[in-house]
């Protein structure tokens, strides 16, 4: 069967403020060896390099099946990346409200002293 005719898979992330598709593209060529599956760069530290991933996948065959694998494989990649992403930003605008409301705190607790002594 060619890759033209096979159904290609794809996945919806939706949030409150967001709404994202991501789809494979059946051009690229495949894989089973993503870029955000492995070990994590903690454990590649940890044992300074010496590290055997064993559960590292096997190459992807021609295959219907092993088509779909790596495919699973680059949808899985890009959801890693853009929550990665999304995480990455929440985190800053969590800690620039921490900020906004250590300052507001501040100036609120200078304003109430400098009432106090009038």
């Amino acid at each position: 069967m060619s890759q033209d005719s096979e159904l290609l898979p794809t996945a919806k992330y939706s949030s409150s403020d967001i709404h994202k598709e991501f789809s494979v593209d059946s051009t690229k060529p495949l894989t089973t060896n993503g870029t955000t599956t492995g070990p994590s760069d903690y454990i590649i530290n940890l044992t300074q390099g010496d590290y055997t991933d064993k559960n590292k996948p096997t190459n992807n065959k021609d295959t219907k099946i092993g088509r779909l694998r790596a495919y699973v494989t680059d949808l899985q990649d890009q959801v890693n990346i853009f929550l990665t992403e999304r995480m990455e930003i929440e985190k800053k605008r969590a800690k620039e409200a921490k900020r906004r409301l250590r300052a507001e705190a501040k100036t609120q607790a200078v304003s109430k002293d400098g009432d106090s002594t009038n």
